[in-house]
């Protein structure tokens, strides 16, 4: 399945979302950032909180050239990827 295809799964009821890496990650840092400052939130881990935001708008998720060349995002991908996987979203992922 290509990051194209994904418009197939919105007829059979899922919701997929395809994103590039980049704008994924600018998103997560800044949800990150923002959930740091609150704390309204109960506190969980924050990477299981933003793993719940994700799989609470899609069941799958393409990240669309990925390609990590930052140590920190890669050790905070790893984890996220795992958390979403419990939380049973599929992660679709492609490179050139």
């Amino acid at each position: 399945m290509t990051c194209s295809s994904l418009s197939i799964l919105y007829l059979k009821g899922w919701r997929a979302q395809r994103q590039h890496l980049h704008e994924f990650s600018l998103w997560m840092h800044q949800e990150l950032h923002s959930m740091r400052r609150a704390n309204s939130e109960p506190q969980r881990h924050i990477l299981e909180r933003l793993a719940d935001k994700v799989s609470k708008s899609c069941d799958v998720l393409c990240l669309d050239e990925f390609s990590i060349t930052n140590v920190a995002d890669a050790a905070i991908l790893a984890e996220l990827l795992q958390l979403l996987a419990v939380l049973h979203v599929a992660v679709v992922c492609t490179t050139n």
